[in-house]
């Protein structure tokens, strides 16, 4: 009984590799590459992008008391490739062709994944209404050239700063003759399907 169970867990939890078990504040715990590995098993290839996405993203120090990312792409891929023969590594090389620096959130994961999906271009990420101006407002996610900016709108779109914020944003992309289109979890509910047939139309008008 007890070998079958050993068994069992060696078959969907490969043994660690060099540097994937770390120390913090005296703790052992998961490397962010080893958490990676454990969760490309149950997880699907979307929600395995979107925790790529998330381990990838470039941190805000002022909010997250940190200035570098949790990992990289190859650093993952190198993790996963340490395991080749584990159970959802299929999947994990997937995801690993389509995680991106950029995404702040799994909706907005979600929302990109759905426009290449829908056989639109890959959006810009975190795109700025001046490119050369580190201080020029951003939004989520957009095409340069057909000025089209996408923006999801979470739970913390609703506070009083935050929708002033987003009126200044909005106000200054639409004033350089942008067309500003929002999303929300009613958009997520449904696949991005109608925010993908508002950016096609867009695309394609003359």
């Amino acid at each position: 009984m007890a070998l079958d169970a050993d068994v069992d867990v060696a078959h969907h939890w490969p043994c660690p590799a060099a540097g994937e078990v770390v120390e913090t504040l005296g703790i052992r715990v998961s490397s962010p590459e080893r958490v990676f590995i454990d969760m490309m098993s149950s997880l699907g290839r979307e929600e395995l992008v979107a925790l790529g996405d998330s381990l990838v993203r470039h941190p805000r120090p002022q909010y997250e008391g940190r200035e570098e990312p949790w990992t990289t792409v190859p650093r993952l891929r190198r993790t996963v490739d340490q395991h080749k023969g584990a159970r959802g590594v299929v999947v994990a090389r997937e995801a690993l062709e389509l995680i991106r620096v950029g995404s702040d959130s799994p909706a907005e994961t979600r929302m990109r994944l759905a426009l290449t999906e829908a056989g639109l271009p890959e959006p810009e990420l975190q795109i700025r209404l001046d490119p050369t101006d580190p201080d020029s407002p951003s939004g989520d996610m957009g095409y340069r050239n057909a000025r089209i900016l996408l923006q999801y709108e979470g739970a913390h779109h609703f506070s009083a700063e935050q929708q002033h914020h987003d009126q200044y944003r909005d106000g200054a992309f639409r004033a350089e003759g942008w067309t500003v289109l929002s999303a929300n979890r009613l958009d997520l509910a449904e696949g991005f399907r109608g925010l993908s047939g508002r950016v096609r139309d867009l695309l394609i008008a003359p």
